[in-house]
């Protein structure tokens, strides 16, 4: 039985997604600080769970050649779905006890589009792997 015959209608309840919701942040292990794009401040701080979403690419941005990679961050959708974040937003990770090289790079958003999911809010960003932040 699929759902086009009404049999998962109710599945997906307010309850069901209360109940789920604290599952996927206990495997968020990174810490993430998203910043307003104009002052820098920081605008909320999360748990996260952070990994590559393609291997680094050459970039050239007229100054340097660079490499960038592209970089997934989900957040606890009790955090994330009133987060509205714009492309040229940023982040930064500052801890990430698994990977701690992940705090020295600034992140910015690249996308900001997401599905519908009931338990985590993702955003994919940019990383300029010749910059180092400290």
């Amino acid at each position: 039985m699929g759902f086009s015959t009404g049999w998962g209608a109710n599945v997906f309840t307010q309850g069901w997604v209360d109940k789920l919701s604290k599952t996927p942040e206990r495997f968020m292990p990174a810490t993430v600080q998203f910043l307003d794009p104009v002052t820098r401040t920081v605008i909320l701080t999360s748990k996260a769970r952070v990994q590559p979403v393609r291997t680094a690419v050459p970039h050239d941005n007229d100054a340097t050649d660079t490499m960038t990679q592209v970089v997934l961050v989900s957040t606890p959708i009790g955090v994330g779905k009133t987060l509205d974040l714009r492309p040229m937003h940023r982040a930064a990770i500052t801890s990430s006890p698994l990977m701690p090289v992940l705090t020295n790079f600034l992140y910015v958003v690249s996308e900001v589009l997401d599905s519908a999911n009931a338990i985590e809010r993702t955003f994919f960003f940019t990383v300029d792997l010749e910059v180092k932040v400290t």
